[in-house]
């Protein structure tokens, strides 16, 4: 069944095939059955799905949530002192990134090269996924403000990162 942020996942698959139109036949019944097939592949194959849960899994997601703060603590103490000592739950900043494989937070064009890299560690794409968001706050650690909470939770949630190359290389050490 449906769940919240599908349609984002959902779009950016059927941009990139809606524009390999030709190699369906210029047919788009077959690019919006292939855009679903792909999506559906992504959900049972991988651990994506975990960040999708209902009531009675919501341990689950804090798991998954956990995860990433132990290791952003390895990799970005600094940021990770900041978010916990100001109490900043990874809920309110990091899920949606998770969640929506960075599709509300980068143009077209830089989600692409996102998600090509994403995908090119598909058979551990939750736990990458994990990497790149902490390379995204490594991005704006400095702007990371220990005295306000606003402020903090402002610069994680609205992060604009241009530079996607570096972005990727700091996710890839």
């Amino acid at each position: 069944s449906y769940l919240q942020g599908f349609n984002e996942i959902i779009t950016v698959i059927f941009y990139v095939l809606s524009s390999s139109l030709v190699y369906f036949g210029n047919d788009w019944l077959e690019v919006e059955a292939f855009s679903f097939y792909i999506f559906q592949e992504i959900f049972s194959s991988t651990r994506i799905i975990d960040l999708f849960s209902v009531h009675d899994q919501l341990e689950l997601v804090n798991e998954r949530l956990n995860t990433f703060m132990q290791i952003l603590k390895r990799h970005l103490p600094k940021a990770s002192d900041i978010i916990t000592n100001l109490g900043i739950h990874p809920l309110c900043f990091v899920f949606k990134w998770l969640n929506l494989l960075f599709a509300q937070d980068h143009s077209m064009p830089n989600l692409l090269l996102i998600w090509d890299t994403l995908f090119s560690h598909f058979e551990d794409i939750l736990a990458f996924e994990y990497y790149i968001a902490a390379a995204n706050i490594s991005l704006v650690e400095e702007k990371l403000n220990p005295n306000s909470y606003s402020n903090t939770l402002m610069i994680l949630q609205k992060a604009e990162i241009n530079d996607i190359k570096k972005l990727l290389k700091l996710a890839n050490q």
